[in-house]
């Protein structure tokens, strides 16, 4: 399974990179940062200097105004889903900010999860591993209640049936 991360830098700094080293050579981390967010730590940036992370890394420096970074990573979350959305890669965005929910009720169709959230790449890695993946699918199974984390928004509740007039 490919994974493409969306990393809302501005929103998780370095913390919403942690696992960043457990991820393969197929994997896609896009950083999406500001200038009001534009530098790492020192031990993370020595350890992807070294070749530690097998991921392709991508940088993508986002003007700063209000939202505008939400907006771009949103942006280029539908364009790739449009160029690459069916080739099996799972879409993921790292953001601890709720207002990717939107964005993701749009793109999820039904039992098909394109997109999900996390707050970090080392939470959406141990929900991978622990989740059963559908036979036909790349999403995971949601019957899986030991991994505690919010992987996508939440879908809304079925509107209630009017009972017939008696």
């Amino acid at each position: 399974m490919k994974f493409n991360y969306l990393i809302d830098y501005e929103n998780v700094r370095d913390d919403g990179l942690d696992g960043i080293f457990e991820l393969g050579n197929d994997d896609v981390v896009n950083i999406f940062f500001t200038e009001n967010a534009d530098r790492m730590g020192f031990s993370l940036v020595s350890k992807l200097l070294a070749g530690d992370c097998r991921a392709k890394i991508n940088f993508l420096n986002v003007a700063p105004g209000k939202q505008s970074l939400d907006m771009q990573l949103s942006s280029y979350l539908g364009y790739l889903l449009g160029k690459d959305g069916s080739d099996g890669t799972v879409y993921i965005i790292i953001s601890e900010d709720k207002g990717y929910e939107s964005v993701l009720k749009f793109w999820n169709n039904g039992d098909e999860k394109r997109a999900r959230l996390f707050p970090k790449i080392k939470t959406c890695v141990t929900y991978f591993k622990n989740a059963p993946v559908k036979a036909a699918g790349t999403a995971p199974s949601d019957e899986n209640s030991a991994v505690t984390a919010e992987p996508e928004a939440a879908e809304a509740a079925p509107a209630p049936q009017k009972k017939p007039a008696a």
